[in-house]
């Protein structure tokens, strides 16, 4: 497993998105670990996985490629990092999959506003159109209110739109727990 520790000779700045200069603190990785699928769909090593992020947000264009922004995995270094009470690390790995989905198997938007996995679209624009926009608002209310109990309701009405993709179902309709951050719910509110 890769240790690392903040160092500050890889330190600078970067800007993600084009917006102003953010200081980065570089992490020494004395080895280069990398997941399976897997491994990350089954770790309890909320410190490995976040580990994993980090070394992709390294590898992509730090120009900001949601949801594995440099930015984001060093919020997410910091608090796995910081000693606070909190639950146990299976609970803590959950809700690092929760907010990152699976990295393995990411979602892409187009430019019509399709979601894409792959070459199959997983959620289409007219299913985020269908009933004057339902789904857009259910996963909105859901956030904003933090009604994450709802998300069984947000899938039904994705399902009744016309999306059959079994990961997205899967989580929204899983125990979660769910958060702000959600991948879900930003990738249909266009947060990703």
């Amino acid at each position: 497993m890769a240790r690392m520790r903040p160092i500050s000779s890889r330190g600078g700045t970067v800007r993600i998105n084009g917006g102003e200069p953010i200081p980065v603190i570089g992490w020494d990785v004395t080895e280069d670990r990398r997941m399976t699928e897997q491994e990350w769909l089954t770790s309890d090593d909320p410190q490995a996985m976040l580990e994993y992020l980090r070394l992709l947000a390294s590898d992509r264009d730090l120009s900001g490629t949601p949801p594995y922004t440099l930015s984001a995995t060093d919020h997410m270094m910091a608090f796995a990092a910081t000693p606070i009470e909190r639950p146990d690390k299976a609970s803590t790995a959950v809700f690092i999959r929760d907010i990152f989905g699976n990295p393995f198997r990411s979602f892409v938007v187009d430019g019509m506003g399709n979601i894409w996995r792959g070459e199959h679209v997983a959620i289409g624009k007219d299913a985020l159109a269908w009933n004057d926009g339902l789904v857009r608002k259910i996963a909105q209310t859901i956030y904003d209110e933090q009604r994450f109990e709802d998300m069984p309701i947000l899938c039904d009405a994705l399902e009744e739109a016309g999306c059959s993709n079994a990961d997205i179902l899967t989580h929204g309709r899983g125990p979660g727990p769910h958060a702000r951050g959600c991948w879900l719910l930003d990738l249909l509110l266009g947060k990703h």
